[in-house]
């Protein structure tokens, strides 16, 4: 990806794990578009209209780096939201960002008006504003996270308030033409999330 260092894949990232980590996060939006996630009340949370699709921001990657690195909260970045998951042994890079979504994205929401707000649990990587994300992996993190593997993932923008609703109920997209928000006007069929 344009911008991003090599990395190895072993124990840096690389081309093959940043797709790899747009397609387990966006997966995990495309199941709230199509209506098919399961909020942690066993619902399925209602379908969303007009859910931005992901894409890969090097510069997210870098700060999450510095910050893994230093444990310093000057590396990161503005507007957005950066979450750790430290696992207590060592686990492959891979295996960080496959388990990521079930630790990161567990929530259940109720309607308020047209939207959906959280009541409980995470869906910081879910809001339907998002647009980029970034991640990194350490095992040799700054002395105060004392764990052999952290992946570490932030995402821009950051959602405004807590009682501010994640998404809007509605169909996902079947055409270019049910994405209406700015710059985010065609739609992914497959996966019925908007982007630009």
């Amino acid at each position: 990806m344009a911008g991003c260092s090599a990395g190895n894949g072993i124990n840096s990232m690389n081309n093959a794990l940043r797709n790899a980590v747009l397609n387990a996060f966006n997966g995990k939006r495309s199941e709230i578009a199509k209506g098919i996630f399961k909020m942690k009340n066993g619902i399925n949370a209602p379908a969303a209209k007009n859910m931005k699709k992901l894409s890969y921001n090097c510069n997210l990657e870098t700060a999450a780096l510095n910050y893994i690195n230093t444990c310093n909260n000057a590396a990161l970045l503005g507007n957005t939201y950066t979450t750790t998951l430290a696992f207590g042994s060592v686990v492959s890079i891979n295996d960080t960002i496959t388990m990521a979504p079930q630790y990161l994205i567990g929530f259940t929401a109720a309607q308020q008006g047209s939207g959906m707000v959280v009541t409980d649990g995470s869906a910081a990587f879910v809001y339907d504003e998002e647009t980029q994300i970034g991640c990194a992996y350490s095992t040799t993190p700054c002395s105060r996270m004392p764990y052999p593997s952290i992946l570490i993932c932030s995402i821009t923008p950051l959602l405004p308030t807590s009682n501010t609703p994640i998404y809007s109920i509605g169909a996902g997209c079947t055409s270019n033409a049910q994405c209406t928000k700015a710059g985010y006007n065609k739609c992914d069929i497959t996966s019925k999330l908007c982007y630009a």
